[in-house]
């Protein structure tokens, strides 16, 4: 009777640890399935069924090649490869149905290291992605703004090094004879004519945070 209470207990907990783990992935926006090593989908959460348009219980036993897109089975059936023949996760970004989607292809090996079976997670990065190309265009057009403009305009980092000049800045270093790239460089590294007392004023600014406006003059080339 003990024996018997004891593997009952143990059947009880598993349950409950598997409807547990059922749950949090249920809860989860994320795509998780897992997968035999043909393809055929041995588990899934409620995202996964929704990403195909399925009930979960319709997706269990399905094959993942007739829920792909034509175009698509190709490349997935070569990064399976690759995970089945490496043994190593692989992680990539792709863009389906107008969704972007971080994926993972995990391995679970075997007692003998052989892969038995593929764990498929996907995160949707849509928003990062639409940030990153509303980020990438309002930077296109500063710049465009900034190389219009007359004026010379530098960023300098707190080692007072060079992150952007703008096109006047390199017309001015070109009359100079500076051909090099001033990007990564130091200030006064760059322009070693210029007095010390340039940095104080930088440092001056970074510490205070305001503006400030000054005069200096030196002399190079006889300009």
């Amino acid at each position: 009777d003990r024996d018997v209470t004891v593997r009952r207990q143990a059947e009880v907990a598993l349950r409950e640890s598997e409807q547990t783990v059922r749950a949090l992935l249920n809860a989860s926006s994320d795509i998780v399935a897992l997968l035999d090593v043909e393809g055929t989908v041995l588990e899934a959460n409620d995202a996964a069924a929704r990403r195909v348009k399925l009930e979960r219980h319709e997706l269990i036993g399905q094959n993942v090649w007739r829920l792909f897109p034509p175009d698509a089975v190709s490349t997935r059936e070569k990064q399976f490869d690759q995970v089945r023949q490496s043994r190593q996760p692989l992680r990539f970004e792709e863009l389906r149905g107008g969704i972007w989607l971080d994926n993972v292809i995990y391995p679970i090996l075997g007692t003998h290291g052989a892969v038995m079976r593929l764990a498929v997670y996907a995160h949707d990065i849509t928003d990062r992605k639409l940030a990153e190309e509303a980020l990438r265009e309002s930077e296109a057009r500063y710049r465009a703004t900034i190389d219009a403009m007359d004026d010379m305009i530098h960023v300098v980092d707190r080692e007072l090094r060079f992150t952007l000049v703008n096109a006047c800045f390199h017309r001015w270093c070109e009359d100079l004879g500076l051909t090099d790239d001033p990007i990564g460089k130091a200030v006064l590294e760059f322009f070693p004519f210029l007095t010390d007392g340039i940095r104080s004023e930088y440092e001056r600014v970074f510490e205070l945070g305001e503006p400030l406006v000054t005069e200096d003059n030196v002399t190079t080339k006889g300009q």
